[in-house]
């Protein structure tokens, strides 16, 4: 149990969330998967996987600072990562470049360039490397500098401390921004995030859509067995403030409005009274409310109380006199999402009961995209607004004066996953990671690139590690403390000095065979000279 609550912290620590019982919930399912995930199989262990490839690289590990951001002066880690990742699908969009990767893997074009090869084969190893070695939170912060990298240009991770929704900000080459939100998600569930963070964006940019890319880490076969975390399938959907309502939920019930003139009949306060209240009740009761479906509440008159406001004014009604009567009901509209059923626990939370959602929802059709509609769902206390362009505070509605529900309690919003797929049907790409799958891509691209370059690689990749065994058995370094080994350290030390000159070699053979002779052709090419003509 004690291990339980240091991965709650855990997580909680990294997320910076506020605890309330849906988070709370996410969070042990989450350590719950990482408890039960040793009953399915996940295949052969990571680092045991590359280290039997036919080719195999340096693991690059891409982070926030170093590889997540864009500057004039970009440094070197994201030079390199751009270099290793621009050979894919160069100028595609996401679906594009998934789809590219998919193909790859299921069969390297035999005549693919070794700059191609390369790019893509980094990109397989590294992708696998952060879904298979660590859990969805770990993974998803890799994943954040990761694409900023693949899209290049001008493309970065949003610093956390920005206040902003989007993990990652994407340019073309024309200039266009794309805001994207990244998740990371087991196969069942439903996207959610920030009820918060999102508006206060919509408010900030009116214009610019968030759009949510999701993994889903779905389990495949491999030789009678189930492998967990097998296969990847994205899905890309944007949610701007003119289809919001279409991915959160539609209200079930709609304001339904008349207008009516309606004489009192003589004899009627003394019988009845002069409240507006008996008014009512006469309304409905009389030949000319019969028309009107029960529960329909007499407003006033809309010089009198605003529309929307629950209050029946108690101004007094005399016989003979013919009023003017704003009225509203409450009905089930149907083709919705959820019509006929009880208002989603999620909703509820974000909008307050049937009621107030419709009107959040009359109100957000009658502004027509104005932002305005943004500032008034947060209400006269902004939170976590620090975004540029952000217009600030505006007092709510009259039917919610503080703001929305969910933004006064800062909720978390959810799409439900039958919702989804309703929209999304299939996803856009998949990447599928099966350790018998990419065994056999990094064997054809080995084939593709060479078996020099291959040997090269996989002799750089152990010089590290030999070199670091050597000098990591201490066998009396003049710098420290004198020790001694015992036979054992210095068979190990031997071994791995003898390895380290192997892998010294080949790469000096490779390099002198494959890079000096190109360099040496194309040195003389510059010159106009003839191949092998150079000293």
């Amino acid at each position: 149990m004690s291990d339980l609550r240091e991965l709650l912290k855990e997580e909680y620590r990294k997320k910076g969330m506020t605890i309330n019982p849906q988070s709370l919930m996410e969070m042990i399912e989450e350590v719950m998967e990482l408890f039960e995930g040793g009953k399915k199989d996940r295949g052969p262990a990571p680092a045991q996987q590359r280290r039997e490839r036919t080719v195999r690289f340096p693991v690059l590990v891409p982070t926030e600072q170093s590889v997540g951001q864009y500057t004039a002066s970009a440094s070197e880690d994201r030079a390199t990562f751009e270099y290793w990742m621009k050979q894919i699908a160069p100028g595609g969009d996401l679906a594009t470049k998934i789809k590219a990767i998919d193909n790859f893997i299921k069969q390297p074009p035999p005549d693919a360039s070794v700059a191609a090869t390369l790019s893509y084969l980094m990109f397989i190893q590294t992708f696998s490397y952060m879904i298979r070695e660590f859990n969805a939170s770990v993974a998803g912060f890799l994943w954040e500098p990761f694409l900023a990298a693949l899209f290049g240009e001008s493309s970065r991770q949003v610093h956390t401390e920005e206040g902003d929704i989007s993990d990652v900000i994407i340019l073309d080459a024309e200039g266009n921004k794309k805001n994207l939100s990244l998740k990371i998600l087991a196969p069942k569930g439903g996207v959610g995030g920030s009820f918060v963070d999102l508006v206060n964006h919509f408010a900030a940019h009116p214009n610019d859509p968030m759009v949510y890319v999701v993994i889903r880490k779905q389990s495949a076969k491999e030789g009678g067995k189930t492998i967990k975390d097998a296969k990847m399938e994205f899905f890309e959907y944007e949610i701007s403030q003119e289809n919001f309502f279409d991915w959160i939920g539609h209200p079930q019930v709609a304001i339904q409005k008349n207008t009516i003139e309606f004489t009192v009949p003589p004899g009627y306060v003394e019988q009845h009274g002069s409240s507006r209240e008996g008014l009512a009740a006469a309304i409905n009761n009389s030949p000319e409310g019969k028309i009107m479906p029960k529960g329909w509440i007499v407003d006033g008159p809309p010089a009198e109380i605003s529309l929307g406001d629950k209050r029946i004014s108690t101004t007094g009604v005399v016989d003979g006199e013919t009023y003017t009567i704003s009225i509203r009901s409450i009905e089930r509209e149907p083709g919705k999402a959820g019509s006929g059923a009880p208002l989603t626990p999620a909703a509820n939370k974000l909008w307050g009961d049937e009621e107030t959602y419709s009107q959040w929802y009359e109100l957000w059709q009658e502004m027509q995209g104005n932002p305005e509609f943004w500032q008034r769902v947060r209400g006269p206390k902004i939170k976590r607004a620090a975004a540029a362009g952000d217009p600030g505070p505006l007092p709510g509605p009259p039917f919610a004066p503080k703001g929305a529900a969910g933004y006064v309690g800062s909720e978390q919003f959810k799409v439900s996953q039958g919702y989804e797929k309703a929209v999304l049907v299939d996803p856009i790409g998949t990447i599928n990671i099966l350790p018998e799958v990419l065994t056999n891509t990094f064997q054809q691209g080995a084939d593709i690139i060479g078996d020099d370059l291959s040997a090269m690689f996989n002799a750089l990749s152990a010089l590290v590690d030999n070199v670091g065994r050597f000098f990591l058995i201490d066998c009396g370094d003049p710098q420290a403390e004198a020790k001694k080994c015992d036979e054992k350290d210095a068979q190990n030390r031997s071994a791995a000095g003898k390895a380290a000159i192997d892998d010294a070699d080949t790469l000096k053979r490779v390099v002198d065979e494959r890079i000096a002779t190109e360099f040496e052709e194309q040195k003389g090419e510059q010159m106009g000279l003839p191949f092998g003509s150079l000293p």
